[in-house]
């Protein structure tokens, strides 16, 4: 049976009153539609439905991509080997909800970008965000316009350029309307950023003005920037397995 190359996956556990919880995250590759075709067999009959409603081959490449992704994360967190039988529902805000018999309070977050699609799992108890993409200079006036004056002030202080640096400040915000369940439609002044500063392997730790219980990490990997946003309580260590990824896509993407 065909499937898309997982590049990256990584597992996390803490325990919060005696009761373990599990992260998952999984990251694959799409070379191209007919490759991501060879895995619609990994869709429940409703993802199915959704899929035959006239999407364009891109969007059914990023949607086939990103539910692939998702439902790697899930088995796991779950123990469903069968991924037709993992459900991820659409909300009312347009945000992923699993359905699954066994699906032990788990939730996750989707993520696409060009070839690449990207999910975590979390329990619903630690709400979480992720967000991937592309340094893309022709974005630069997007992402500027995006800005407070205050965040402008610090555009020089990260060690990247000026196109990684603004990329990793919409990530962060991104990740953190999902958490939140609003998407790109509140305006992103609310999601000001406090200074970001870096920590070991060029590894970028973040703030919120407005929201203080929520941090983001985020990573630069080749063309692409990677963030994730959770609980400031949450006590885990996202070091080493950003490092895995930085060094991982640099190889399989470069």
């Amino acid at each position: 049976m065909v499937r898309l190359p997982v590049l990256v996956e990584h597992e996390w556990s803490d325990t919060e009153r005696g009761e373990q919880r599990y992260f998952r995250f999984s990251l694959c590759y799409s070379s191209n539609y007919t490759q991501c075709l060879q895995v619609v067999d990994i869709l429940h009959p409703y993802e199915l439905d959704y899929l035959n409603q006239g999407l364009a081959d891109r969007r059914k490449q990023s949607y086939l991509a990103g539910r692939y992704a998702a439902k790697c994360s899930l088995s796991g967190a779950i123990g469903e080997g069968r991924l037709n039988q993992i459900w991820i529902d659409r909300g009312i805000l347009d945000h992923p909800i699993v359905v699954h018999p066994n699906k032990q309070n788990m939730q996750v977050s989707i993520t696409h970008c060009d070839e690449l699609g990207a999910a975590l799992a979390f329990p619903e108890a630690v709400p979480m965000g992720i967000d991937i993409e592309r340094i893309d200079p022709t974005r630069i006036d997007l992402f500027l316009s995006q800005l407070t004056d205050w965040e402008k002030g610090f555009i020089e202080d990260l060690p990247f350029s000026t196109e990684a640096t603004l990329t990793m400040f919409w990530t962060a915000k991104e990740s953190l309307s999902k958490v939140l369940k609003t998407g790109l439609t509140t305006c992103f002044s609310l999601y000001e950023l406090q200074k970001p500063t870096t920590v070991d392997a060029g590894i970028v730790r973040s703030l919120f003005t407005n929201f203080p219980q929520y941090q983001t990490v985020s990573v630069i990997f080749g063309m692409y920037v990677c963030s994730i946003t959770y609980p400031k309580k949450l006590c885990i260590d996202f070091t080493p397995f950003l490092n895995t990824l930085n060094e991982r896509l640099r190889l399989c993407l470069t």
